[in-house]
């Protein structure tokens, strides 16, 4: 397998992942400052132009950070990374497309990618500042969802690496203060090997909450 990413990006959450999962992989780093995801070799592989993306043995391509860490828990069932119960999956969703379909896209894009909403620069600090807004409200529902444990659910699954990438934006890029239960979680998986070693091969210092 071969992982396209960018460091610091949400690309982060399938790094750690992949890491945890512990089976052979590689990096492949696709830099954004300089526009590589819009380079002809980049967009022939995912159209889309964004990491992450993942290649897997058999030369496919899969896209989309919800899609891929589903397939790496499904093929790697050993991990225990996704729920059995039909509601404590549905949670897992629920979060992390409050995380990756919103909070990230709606949020953290209108403070940091402001020029995608709007062409008039006298407008970025109205979208900066909706854009905070937009994180703030996730927070609390984030917060809300957490239990009193270090995961989301009863055990580490997926989510948690999906959650793990906006704790750490929030900490590390906004350095924000997170709630109590959002500090719990950023702290164990911070303390994981895997988080570890992910965050010292993209070059990122360990921070706490």
């Amino acid at each position: 397998m071969k992982l396209f990413y960018s460091p610091g990006a949400c690309s982060m959450a399938i790094h750690t992942l992949l890491e945890e999962i512990g089976k052979p992989f590689e990096l492949e780093k696709v830099n954004l400052r300089n526009k590589e995801q819009f380079s002809a070799a980049y967009t022939k592989l995912n159209p889309k132009s964004q990491v992450p993306a993942l290649q897997r043995d058999d030369g496919s391509v899969l896209t989309e950070l919800v899609a891929i860490a589903t397939w790496l828990a499904d093929t790697n069932p050993e991990r225990h990374l996704l729920p059995d119960d039909p509601n404590d999956r549905a949670r897992l969703y629920e979060i992390m497309v409050l995380v990756n379909g919103n909070m990230h896209p709606q949020g953290i894009t209108r403070i940091y990618r402001t020029d995608k909403f709007t062409p008039n620069e006298a407008d970025y600090e109205a979208i900066r500042t909706r854009g905070r807004e937009i994180v703030k409200e996730g927070v609390g529902i984030l917060s809300a969802s957490l239990r009193d444990g270090p995961f989301f659910l009863d055990r580490l699954t997926i989510a948690d690496f999906v959650i793990f990438y906006m704790e750490y934006w929030i900490v590390f890029r906004l350095k924000w203060q997170l709630p109590h239960k959002c500090a719990v979680h950023y702290g164990a998986m911070m303390a994981r090997p895997s988080v570890k070693r992910a965050l010292e091969t993209e070059g990122h210092p360990f921070q706490q909450a």
